[in-house]
């Protein structure tokens, strides 16, 4: 094996990259352990881990391809897949992830090869965009089918959440939505932005709340995506 040989040469890492294409958030999770553990198991320093290759796919032929390639292409479950797989790898031992593919052609999700108009799927990243800006990551936990990435920069703080389960005939849910510790003397506004069959991320509805800890509700259709953004008053 590859790491054998490693340790037995004694050879220094900058990085060690692998692919793996899912069928739900979760398998992020899995790769990035098995990554770990082959190095601890060999007893092997720990290099940068590069998750670089991944994409939806439920078969490599037949329906299941061409089912995987228009999911990930056009549909709010593959906007859905693609948050979850961030908000999954953002909290692994994974230093980077490779989205497969930004470039023109058949496996390109993020924008029209004809027209480069931006698809469903980009605005998960867009999303993402609005969370690395604030800089610092927030864990959050989360309960069956629900994966979130929270950050913040001190005075202002976001949510990305998704709701995901490769089975489409899964129901929807309320999510209950409990957040701690945001201070601000007049309150703050939550802002609600919605990826679904109707929306590429505008904005929804606004919430005010007033307490340092607070809670909310919100009716998610199975692969809705939303990013909440938490601004002072």
């Amino acid at each position: 094996m590859f790491l054998d040989a490693i340790k037995e040469r004694n050879i220094p890492l900058d990085f060690y990259s692998f692919h793996g294409y899912i069928l739900s958030p979760e398998k992020v999770k899995e790769f990035s352990d098995h990554a770990v553990r082959s190095f601890i198991d060999r007893g092997l320093p720990m290099p940068e881990l590069i998750y670089d290759e991944w994409n939806y796919v439920r078969s490599w032929s037949g329906e299941g391809y061409k089912y995987s390639r228009y999911v990930s292409k056009h549909t709010k479950k593959g906007t859905s897949l693609i948050a979850g797989a961030m908000c999954v790898g953002q909290k692994s031992d994974l230093d980077m992830m490779m989205y497969y593919d930004a470039a023109p052609g058949s496996w390109c999700g993020i924008f029209n090869s004809d027209t480069l108009e931006p698809t469903k799927p980009y605005y998960a990243f867009a999303f993402f965009r609005d969370l690395k800006k604030l800089g610092t990551h927030v864990m959050t936990s989360d309960p069956e089918n629900i994966f979130s990435c929270g950050a913040t920069d001190g005075k202002s703080h976001a949510l990305v959440l998704t709701y995901y389960n490769d089975d489409d005939s899964t129901n929807g849910d309320v999510v209950r939505l409990e957040f701690e510790g945001i201070r601000s003397e007049n309150g703050v506004r939550a802002d609600f932005y919605l990826i679904d069959d109707d929306h590429n991320g505008e904005w929804v509805k606004s919430e005010l709340f007033t307490a340092e800890s607070f809670a909310c509700l919100v009716d998610m259709k199975l692969y809705d995506t939303y990013l909440v953004n938490i601004t002072a008053l």
